[in-house]
């Protein structure tokens, strides 16, 4: 017997793939920057403008429905009608929409503008995710997946501190301004140096995009009206159960529609679901409280838009440095344990804010509030991207994870008109003391519905341990020197006892080809020289269907049926039978006794088989 290795197949990442990867990054960080980085400029804008800060609460909204709405959308236009043709019209509807937000004369162009560069950026983070995907290896389309996750999540948290820039040593206009110079370079590189690629063409579900728009819609318009106009009013009571009932139908319509824009009949796992649902509570709470704590610092503490962005650098620092040892250490521990303590951490800097809340409040007592903020969004983002693919089939990834972003985006949208509203309802923007009365008040709400999503995940299920087993060839054993040429040649070939990986003493085990790396496998090639070992699952006898190993995701080789093996064409060296001529010609042979007459014709006695193939086809398979 002897142990050999066996080598898995390198893919060695280009050129192209680089560029792929940095360019999609740095689309989607400028994306994602706009998210927040209104947030220091609405003192300025109210200036401006001649309005309130609670009338400019639409500019944020606005701009993440529209973001959350075309997530959903890109994935399926570029399908049919071109990955690059969609994504140049994105970034064209965003430089043109950032010039129209820097160039608006009232508080109503701005938030139109704002929707329409969030559509913009919307198809520009879905085809950068759709695009990332194809382009990547198989073994490393989850890191790029991964990146994407967290670069997305680095630029919200970045975004005020970048606006707060802007504004203080240019002007508000800057904050749109500096997309444009961007946008025009990526468009033309875009053009230049994508491939004219597309996918299958799939119905699009109008439908469900429709009732997801006008769901959330409804539900953040009736939020924001509640506060001015009184939660009774005829406006609106219709607005709110509206929007619920449109989006209790969007449930009811995804789960049968032929094409859904959410991935539900794809997955039908508690853990994706549960995803989901964390993911809209820390977004709700993530966006709702920054848009509140940077109005405290400037309009109650009458900080200056530069110094409101920098009291977040160790919030960004922190975030910085936990999420890649959460991406690092998910592996070895699972989904789980890094979401629950991430959105612990949430929700103790939420709460830690709401206790120290008060209106002369010193930094250095808001410093752990945003140190714990930032580490739990590092901790939270990159497990919670890999628990999404983790939790799909291989060809629902993109679809999946742009579903799981639009929720995000949308309950971003949402965290912002509710606790704005929770802030009204208690307190008031008339005075410092009232903000910061009604301020506590959106805090504790917020810290709650963190601390609901760390409940709920809890309940995703954990990691699977795969064993580790090894792989073995074992030669056939030799004919002993001793016994004759003749009965070593009419010897019949028969299959020596296979033992199992268990069985083999200080094994030498190998990365396996099929699963990446991702776990061990083992297989046994037979001894029968007329098969060989199956070439598409290595002897193994399963595929995976995904880019991992765990075995509720692996499927019998369509090759070999599950045995690891498939049969091969030996040639039979030809023997000529003698005719009856010349039997009857050929003289008869020398006998030293009687010749003894019978009837009985070749055809009479049994044909010999060989035992090997019979005894293959009893071998037990391993097993993982």
């Amino acid at each position: 017997m002897s142990d050999v290795a066996v080598q898995a197949p390198a893919r060695e990442r280009s050129s192209l793939i680089r560029w792929t990867l940095a360019a999609s990054s740095v689309a989607l960080f400028v994306v994602t920057l706009d998210s927040l980085v209104v947030t220091t400029a609405l003192p300025a804008l109210a200036r401006h403008f001649s309005a309130s800060v609670q009338s400019l609460e639409w500019s944020v909204s606005a701009y993440a429905l529209g973001l959350a709405l075309a997530l959903l959308a890109g994935a399926p236009l570029g399908d049919r009608f071109g990955h690059r043709r969609m994504l140049v019209l994105g970034l064209t509807l965003f430089t043109a929409a950032s010039a129209g937000s820097a160039l608006a004369t009232t508080v109503e162009v701005l938030d139109g503008a704002r929707a329409v560069q969030g559509i913009g950026g919307g198809l520009v983070a879905a085809l950068t995710l759709t695009i990332l995907g194809a382009a990547m290896p198989d073994e490393r389309r989850g890191l790029a997946l991964s990146v994407w996750w967290g670069v997305g999540g680095v630029g919200v948290l970045a975004g005020p501190l970048v606006g707060g820039a802007l504004v203080s040593q240019a002007d508000w206009r800057w904050i749109f301004w500096v997309n444009v110079p961007v946008g025009v370079a990526a468009i033309a590189l875009a053009a230049a140096g994508l491939e004219a690629t597309r996918g299958p063409k799939t119905k699009i579900d109008v439908p469900g995009l429709a009732l997801f728009g006008a769901g959330f819609v409804a539900v953040v318009w009736g939020l924001t009206r509640g506060s001015e106009i009184g939660w009774t009013s005829k406006q609106v009571v219709p607005a709110l159960g509206a929007g619920a009932l449109w989006l209790a139908a969007l449930v009811v319509w995804e789960v049968a529609a032929p094409a859904p824009v959410l991935p539900f009949r794809a997955v039908r796992r508690p853990r994706y679901l549960a995803l989901d649902l964390i993911s809209l509570a820390s977004s709700f709470s993530l966006f709702g409280a920054l848009f509140l704590l940077l109005q405290f610092l400037q309009l109650v503490q009458e900080r200056t838009p530069l110094r409101a962005g920098l009291a977040t650098v160790p919030m960004i620092g922190a975030a910085l440095v936990l999420a890649p040892v959460g991406g690092v250490l998910y592996r070895r521990l699972g989904t789980r344990p890094f979401v629950a303590v991430g959105l612990g951490l949430q929700a103790a800097a939420l709460a830690w804010f709401a206790h120290v809340g008060t209106v002369d409040v010193a930094y250095t007592r808001l410093l752990p509030g945003f140190v714990a903020f930032g580490a739990g969004t590092g901790l939270f983002l990159l497990p919670a991207g890999y628990g999404v693919l983790e939790s799909v089939r291989a060809e629902a990834t993109a679809q999946a994870c742009g579903a799981n972003a639009a929720l995000r985006t949308a309950g971003g949208a949402a965290g912002v008109a509710a606790l704005t509203a929770l802030l009204l309802g208690t307190g008031s923007y008339a005075s410092g003391a009232a903000f910061a009365h009604g301020l506590v008040r959106a805090l504790w709400v917020g810290a709650a519905v963190v601390a609901g999503g760390a409940l709920v995940s809890l309940l995703i299920p954990g990691r699977r341990r795969v064993p580790e087993v090894v792989a073995t060839v074992l030669e056939a054993p030799p004919a002993p020197a001793d016994a004759p040429a003749e009965e070593q040649a009419d010897e019949p070939e028969t299959l020596p006892d296979v033992p199992t990986g268990a069985e083999v003493a200080d094994p030498e085990s190998f990365s396996c080809p099929v699963c990446l790396g991702h776990g061990r496998l083992a297989f046994q090639p037979p001894a029968d020289p007329r098969t060989r070992t199956c070439a598409l699952c290595y002897g193994h006898g399963q595929v995976l269907t995904g880019s991992h190993v765990p075995a509720h995701i692996v499927r019998n080789c369509p090759d070999c049926q599950g045995r690891g093996y498939v049969e091969v064409e030996v040639e039979v060296p030809a023997v000529e039978t003698p005719q009856p001529a010349e039997l009857e010609a050929a003289p008869e042979p020398e006998t030293n006794g009687p010749v003894i007459e019978t009837n009985l014709s070749v055809a009479d006695f049994p044909r010999r088989t060989t035992s090997g193939w019979d005894d293959l086809r009893g071998q037990p398979r391993p097993t993982i």
